[in-house]
């Protein structure tokens, strides 16, 4: 009988029997033929077939409102318990990739997996993945990390960047390379923790620049704040190729020099050796390695 109360709670709220046969996915007659069954189980009429359309009767009406919050509180039931079935995957990012590529592209990995739960937390310290409840991280670094597994994501390149505003401002100023050096210059402090890391001195030495009274007119902490500084236009910051790429793409900045130098440092998917094989580790990194060659394809790179 549950399931001829469960066909006629659907056609009283669907206010006709086709929607209901489409909602419970039978035919129009296995509705039809449910409801006769009910209402020869209750000897009551519950819909009025007079018309050209079944009508609720006063007693169907009477049914349909008590059925419609049980049969809305079971659907509840059933929804609470396959979320709390879902599998948690958890990731750490450095928080630049978190803010600036990993938090726009995650909603389709999400979307595509819907029987896990994402995570991601995001730090630039170095997360200790056999202690935690991490599953996966991605670190910018140089690929050796002493008992994690490790894959390459994606190497990375060093560039000015600035605002369209910003550059057609001062397009008469900035020449060639040389003229950059006395410009606004927007840095971070994550080159200057680290020699390794793409710098400005670098990539001026690079394009024969001389460098040695190098000034900032800002300093940021974080590389997330000094690349936010030059969308808005207060100078160059030195760009990290995938971090950049999406306010290249929107037309929020701009790289006017063609060198671009390659950084020691690349992007690394760094799991314990526990977890590298596990499923939803693996479907993770997958989908991070396709999504990064995908978007490799459509820059040229």
């Amino acid at each position: 009988m549950l399931d001829a109360l469960h066909t006629f709670e659907s056609a009283a709220r669907n206010g006709n029997f086709a929607d209901a046969a489409a909602e419970m996915s039978v035919t129009g007659s296995a509705v039809s033929h449910q409801i006769r069954r009910l209402e020869e189980h209750l000897g009551l009429a519950l819909f009025d077939r007079t018309g050209k359309y079944p009508v609720l009767t006063h007693a169907g009406q009477q049914l349909a409102c008590n059925l419609e919050p049980l049969f809305g509180q079971l659907h509840g039931a059933v929804d609470d318990l396959k979320r709390s079935a879902q599998v948690h995957l958890s990731v750490s990012a450095m928080s630049a990739l978190g803010a600036n590529w990993l938090a726009r592209r995650a909603m389709a990995f999400a979307n595509q997996n819907k029987d896990l739960q994402l995570r991601i937390s995001t730090t630039d310290e170095l997360v200790d993945l056999y202690a935690g409840n991490i599953d996966v991280g991605i670190r910018f670094g140089a690929g050796v990390y002493p008992g994690l597994v490790s894959e390459l994501l994606t190497t990375t390149e060093a560039f000015p960047v600035c605002s369209p505003s910003f550059l057609a401002a001062n397009r008469a100023l900035l020449r060639d390379p040389e003229s950059l050096a006395g410009s606004i210059l927007i840095n971070d402090e994550s080159s200057s923790k680290n020699a390794a890391l793409p710098s400005w001195r670098a990539w001026l030495q690079a394009a024969g620049v001389s460098c040695s009274d190098l000034r900032f007119a800002m300093t940021f902490q974080d590389p997330r704040l000094a690349q936010e500084a030059a969308v808005a236009g207060h100078g160059f910051c030195m760009g990290i190729s995938c971090l950049v790429s999406d306010d290249i793409a929107d037309g929020k900045l701009v790289a006017p020099f063609d060198l671009k130098l390659a950084s020691p440092f690349s992007f690394w998917i760094v799991s314990s050796v526990a977890r590298a094989e596990s499923p939803k580790v693996i479907r993770f990194k997958e989908w991070l390695k396709r999504q990064m060659s995908r978007e490799h394809s459509l820059h040229g790179r």
